[in-house]
């Protein structure tokens, strides 16, 4: 990297408990010029907490980990004076970053890296550009050959995956060397590309080389490119999708394209189209096992498992707050 440019670090912050913060993201909020922050005041409030969490009182709050620092000194308390010296100072300056003022920030901010100062990209939760702006400056970063650093965090998506206790893939499906990703050919509507052993079938060879030009006659089966698609999946493989359109026709033409998928399917939900989008899922999935986890990390904390049908009736006389993800198994067929 050219001397005398910044960093970008994109930090990725608690998605609710703030003892998710980890040591680096701590040290990095505290030493950047700038934070690019989704909301200044989320942000700020977050960094007020974080340096009251760890602050006074936070060495009688920490629980051991085991071991012994320098000089025999406990693990804990080496860790509790890490953490406490680190939060001391979380007041660096923030500038708002969101999906509103991304084209016009980004060029500022592109322009203070230049001038060689530090900043830390963060959403108000998790990690940033999963689902919430940072994209447009992260390429416009790597673009300007300037050096960018991932400080990795709490996701939902994991989180939720994890205590779904829903595996990756349905059935057994056979691998495919050489094949494509399958979930964005079906999702876009593109004709899958598959193999029959070394022989390669619509453009792709045993190891990824370009095949031999097929014949006109011979045109791709769309229920043959969804069964091969299938077949092109590891296990333990699952697909994050974000948020479904807000639109119930639209939101149906994208479960429609998901339902051959073997794939286990994430996707984010807003609590007020919650229950739209789990009938609709019903009408084109089918009765799936699924996972609503609403609220990860925190206090009220809410995991719901069954079929779409079971998990309807729990929650179609109640109030839904909170955050929302969704843990859909994949086709069955």
């Amino acid at each position: 990297m050219p001397s005398g440019l910044g960093t970008l670090f994109v930090v990725g912050t608690p998605i609710g408990n703030m003892e998710d913060i980890t040591l680096r993201a701590l040290r990095v909020l505290r030493d950047v010029d700038l934070i690019a922050a989704e909301d200044t005041r989320h942000t700020g409030l977050l960094l007020a907490r974080l340096s009251e969490r760890v602050g006074d009182g936070g060495l009688a709050r920490l629980k051991s980990v085991g071991g012994t620092g320098a000089c025999g000194e406990p693990a804990e308390s080496v860790r509790a004076r890490e953490l406490v010296a680190q939060a001391s100072r979380l007041r660096p300056r923030l500038v708002s970053y969101h999906e509103f003022n991304e084209a016009k920030r980004t060029p500022e901010l592109l322009k203070e890296l230049q001038q060689g100062r530090s900043i830390a990209l963060v959403s108000d939760a998790g990690m940033p550009t999963v689902s919430d702006p940072g994209q447009r400056l992260i390429r416009a970063v790597i673009d300007a050959g300037i050096s960018i650093e991932i400080i990795p965090g709490v996701s939902a998506v994991t989180t939720a995956l994890v205590a779904s206790g829903i595996p990756g893939v349905q059935g057994s499906h056979r691998v495919v060397r050489g094949s494509p990703d399958p979930a964005r050919h079906l999702t876009e509507g593109l004709p899958i590309t598959t193999q029959d052993g070394d022989r390669s079938v619509d453009g792709i060879g045993a190891v990824g080389e370009p095949s031999p030009t097929r014949s006109a006659k011979q045109k791709p089966s769309r229920n043959k490119d969804c069964q091969m698609a299938k077949m092109a999946v590891k296990s333990g493989s699952f697909l994050f999708y974000g948020f479904l359109p807000h639109k119930s026709g639209q939101r149906r033409t994208a479960l429609t394209r998901l339902a051959p998928l073997p794939y286990t399917v994430i996707f984010f939900e807003s609590p007020y189209r919650l229950l739209k989008s789990l009938r609709d899922m019903h009408e084109v999935l089918g009765n799936r096992h699924i996972v609503v986890a609403r609220e990860l990390t925190k206090k009220f904390e809410e995991i719901l498992r069954g079929d779409i049908e079971a998990i309807l009736k729990k929650l179609e006389n109640r109030a839904i707050k909170g955050e929302i993800t969704l843990v859909v198994e994949g086709s069955r067929e």
